[in-house]
């Protein structure tokens, strides 16, 4: 288990485009380490735009909207390590959306097919 947060911020870049600011909270909440090897793990964080006029308390499912981008957090880091009660903040920068848009973020993490974590 791996309780995944997701802070999100949304700046001025330029003319009518904005900075996407994504920052994913990861903490281990067990009594144990845990491990994610870059060969056999997957952190991804997705973000897709939320589609225009829908009602007020519309709920949206996590694949709805434009897809905007993927990221997978542990490539290129050689993985990462949890000790118990850890805690680990990933942030990334690099989406710039237009300014009149609704972006939603997402953040999975899954050693294998059946070890998904949300």
């Amino acid at each position: 288990m791996n309780n995944i947060s997701l802070d999100t911020r949304v700046l001025p870049y330029r003319d009518n485009l904005c900075l996407l600011v994504i920052h994913v909270h990861s903490t281990n909440p067990r009594a144990s380490k845990f491990e994610f090897d870059e060969k056999n793990a997957t952190f991804r964080l997705d973000i897709r735009l939320i589609p225009d006029g829908r009602d007020v308390r519309t709920l949206f499912e996590e694949e709805e909207g434009e897809h905007v981008e993927s990221v997978d957090l542990i490539k290129g880091s050689g993985g990462y390590e949890m000790l118990p009660s850890a805690s680990m903040d990933d942030m990334r920068s690099r989406s710039v959306v237009p300014i009149d848009t609704s972006p939603s973020g997402s953040a999975r993490a899954w050693n294998d097919e059946t070890a998904m974590i949300r």
